[in-house]
């Protein structure tokens, strides 16, 4: 009797062993095949920004709801636009998001959106004369100021009115404003979102940068790197089109203001 009565013991032993082994390889493939995504973006409100310790924005809660809508874990990281664009290139499992989709930047990502669009300005010295956009001469004697590795930089270089030697890529908005207030430069481009962020060293610099003319129209994408799998991509991006008939679409840019004209050129 009591043989027996140790033999079933050994034999609930040995079969917990087996399943608790199963368990723990079971959970070790599940977590290889679904890696931690890293969502880097730039402080560009009302896109993305940091509101204490928590990502915000209307991007920054829609690549959430697409995340999760395929059951993908992630953490988001805040860096200088540089840096977020360098580690979408270099890091697997690595999205950016907010960038603007370019000729020279296609090849290096896989893309989900239009996100949205933004519309980018020309702000000149007041009383200095408008500057005519399509006098390619007057354009290449004219200084101008941007962000350095943005969309609008890319496309200015692919532009024969402008040349390296009348582009000033800057690390920060502040600083092409406070270039222009100087006038170290004839002129900046800037997203007409960034006007809120900037609206204290705007009023300091009132008498000194005006707001002129529009200059392009940019949509918005995510990026995903490229070794992170065609079929993510993929799927992020049947989210998206889930989420804009399902009305939480709306629901973001209405929660950010954000009107529907923004966005739904690029979204048809």
């Amino acid at each position: 009797m009591p043989t027996s009565k140790y033999r079933v013991i050994n034999r609930l032993s040995a079969l917990f062993r087996i399943f608790s082994l199963y368990c723990l390889c079971h959970s070790a493939f599940s977590h290889a095949d679904t890696p931690t995504w890293q969502l880097v973006t730039e402080h560009f409100p009302p896109f993305s920004y940091e509101q204490q310790g928590q990502m915000k924005g209307f991007s920054s809660d829609l690549v959430k709801l697409l995340m999760e809508d395929n059951n993908l874990t992630y953490q988001f990281s805040l860096y200088p636009w540089a840096r977020a664009y360098q580690l979408a290139l270099d890091t697997p499992n690595t999205l950016l998001y907010s960038v603007g989709r370019t000729e020279e930047r296609e090849a290096s990502f896989y893309w989900v959106g239009p996100l949205a669009s933004i519309n980018v300005w020309l702000w000149q010295p007041p009383g200095d004369p408008a500057l005519d956009l399509q006098d390619s001469q007057q354009m290449r004697k004219f200084r101008i100021a941007v962000i350095r590795k943005s969309a609008v930089e890319k496309k200015l270089a692919i532009d024969k009115r402008f040349t390296k030697e009348n582009t000033y890529p800057v690390t920060e908005i502040e600083d092409a404003l406070l270039m222009l207030s100087h006038r170290r430069v004839d002129g900046v481009l800037m997203a007409s979102n960034m006007e809120k962020d900037k609206a204290t060293l705007l009023e300091k610099l009132k008498d000194k940068v005006e707001k002129r003319q529009m200059v392009m129209e940019l949509p918005l994408y995510a990026a995903l790197h490229k070794a992170s799998g065609k079929e993510t991509a993929e799927h992020l991006q049947q989210s998206l089109f889930k989420l804009r008939g399902n009305g939480k679409y709306q629901q973001l840019l209405d929660e950010y203001g954000l009107g529907p004209e923004l966005v739904m050129r690029h979204l048809k």
